[in-house]
């Protein structure tokens, strides 16, 4: 046995011997000193602030309680030769029911939280269902039809997974022919592809070159016909003046989620600093930014304007001499011929000669001369669960519209999808609404024990349940809630999906006890208050007693210590 395997279990003996009712806080400063010394049981070492990830800047109209203001993009995408496959398990069994204790453990957090929401005036659904019997342990307006916030993700993902398949991928590619090294058009064509990069891009202009491609007699066309032209995702309106990229119009053809970064790089003291905008070609840039000897931050303005198809930019301010790059990322607009303004620059930098313009078109060409599939939609999820990540969520629901109802995919189409599939699973209450896919801005409704009950379903749905809970960010560790419950981070007990608007602070998930023999869905809306934090503290305590009580006895004196 390793020292640090040793060392745990000497802690855990220990903590059974120990005279809880009798002396509790004598227990509560031995269980501090072990944890000082040997950290929690299962962990590496003692927990210490350096262990704790710092969260990420962000607005909190980016919709989480831990905002993620560039969520990691996904892997590059296999070739088809060397795309792993996976059996997927024909049943999934239920797991043990949970201890009889546990809804009077948990009850007076429970009623803890719903005091604080009442002070408040706001409003409050509960709901907790035991995976293992399959009943509702306790509930308090579990059937209220409230704005969910980003919980919306965990409905857009079930349902994509289902109707969809966990193999899904999409395709992005380049049309045309080339003959004596000319093309006498290109066109860039998607059926939705989130994942398309820059990087990508540029990939396929070399392969282009190495074909052969020396002119481009005619237009670089974008293909956006298999979404409508309806590029800002449903209720987005409510926030027209919003820049931030989580705000990002959708289309067929997306590049870099439909956002460009601005770099700013310092120079020489007093002289212009460089700046240039990423992907090149489609912004417009006016004003300066010099580079200021003494300085100890940036101070770099930015403000974007439409500038017909294309974009323009006003930069101002100052960088600091022998500072950092400054990197700030904005969405485009419009994005329906942006991949191809990209995609002419990029060659005429390879030197390709292009004669035309990026234009929207080219519906009625077949012949593919480079393109490559996404990774599998079971991957892609993670950037909704984990990552929160709304381009993602919105793209999905206009590709149910485009796959299950016809192109061109639109989001009225796929939440009507959404809201079938819930319907036909008698999993929907009274009052639900789907408006768009992703949760933000006031577009949704949904009840608590919705939540619970697709939670479930996902759970015991053998085609979906393992990509469905790996997509879920996990307590401690990852995601949006890397910060939150780290006291479990060595359970991995906590896996579930957060969500912030104004007056909205939501968590929703399952948590599990140890090697997952038992399990809940559980699901907490609260809304009518902007008290963001208060609604986090006393949520988490629900939890933290979920997790105690599944883990109990285990868990007893890391609880009472915690305490």
């Amino acid at each position: 046995m390793r020292r640090s395997q040793l060392e745990n279990a000497l802690l855990e003996r220990l903590l059974t011997k120990l005279p809880y009712q009798r002396a509790p806080r004598f227990v509560a400063l031995f269980v501090l000193t072990g944890m000082a010394c040997w950290g929690e049981p299962g962990a590496k070492g003692p927990a210490t602030a350096a262990d704790v990830p710092a969260a990420a800047p962000g607005a909190l109209q980016n919709d989480e309680s831990e905002p993620v203001s560039e969520p990691a993009p996904p892997p590059t995408p296999l070739p088809p030769q060397a795309r792993p496959t996976k059996p997927v398990p024909t049943f999934v069994p239920r797991p043990a029911p949970s201890p009889a204790s546990l809804a009077s453990r948990v009850a007076p957090k429970l009623e803890a939280l719903s005091a604080w929401v009442k002070k408040r005036q706001g409003e409050l659904g509960f709901a907790l269902r035991d995976l293992g019997s399959g009943r509702e342990l306790l509930a308090e307006g579990a059937g209220k039809a409230l704005n969910p916030a980003s919980n919306q993700k965990l409905l857009t993902t079930a349902v994509a997974l289902s109707e969809l398949g966990a193999d899904f991928r999409y395709h992005v590619g380049v049309l045309g022919k080339v003959d004596g090294g000319v093309a006498p058009r290109l066109v860039l064509r998607s059926d939705g592809d989130p994942t398309f990069t820059y990087e990508e891009l540029r990939g396929f202009a070399e392969r282009l070159v190495g074909l052969g491609l020396k002119q481009v007699a005619g237009d670089v066309l974008v293909d956006q016909s298999a979404f409508d032209d309806r590029y800002t995702p449903p209720a987005f309106e409510q926030q027209p003046s919003e820049w931030a990229a989580f705000r990002a119009p959708v289309s067929a053809v997306s590049l870099e989620r439909n956002s460009t970064t601005l770099h700013v790089f310092p120079t020489q003291p007093g002289e212009l600093a460089r700046v240039e905008f990423e992907p090149p070609g489609y912004v417009s840039v006016q004003g300066e930014v010099r580079t200021e000897r003494g300085k100890k931050r940036d101070h770099v303005g930015l403000t974007m304007k439409p500038h017909g198809l294309m974009l323009g930019a006003q930069v101002s301010g100052d960088v600091p001499a022998g500072g950092a790059v400054v990197h700030i990322t904005r969405r485009i607009d419009n994005p329906e011929i942006y991949a191809g303004v990209v995609l002419k620059r990029v060659l005429q930098n390879l030197g390709v000669e292009v004669r035309g313009e990026a234009k929207r078109g080219g519906e009625d060409e077949t012949g593919e001369l480079v393109g490559r599939d996404s990774l599998p939609l079971s991957q892609l999820v993670q950037q909704l669960g984990k990552a929160s990540d709304n381009f993602y969520a919105e793209t999905l629901l206009k590709t149910l519209g485009a796959v299950k109802r016809g192109k061109p995919g639109t989001a009225e189409n796929g939440a009507q999808v959404a809201f079938d599939w819930l319907r036909l699973r008698q999993l929907g209450e009274d009052g639900l609404k789907i408006g768009n896919g992703s949760g933000l801005y006031d577009a949704n409704r949904v009840s608590a024990r919705t939540f619970t009950r697709v939670l479930e379903m996902a759970y015991l749905d053998p085609a979906i349940s393992q990509p469905y809970q790996e997509q879920l960010a996990v307590g401690g560790l990852d995601g949006t809630l890397r910060t939150r419950f780290y006291a479990l981070k060595s359970r991995r007990s906590v896996h579930a999906k957060t969500g912030t608007l104004n007056k909205v602070t939501s968590l929703s998930g399952y948590v599990f006890g140890p090697e997952q023999e038992t399990g809940l869905a559980f699901s907490i809306l609260v809304t009518g208050t902007t008290d963001h934090a208060g609604a986090r503290q006393r949520m988490d305590a629900l939890v933290l007693e979920m997790s105690d009580a599944l883990w109990a006895p285990k868990s007893s004196g890391l609880a009472l210590a915690r305490r």
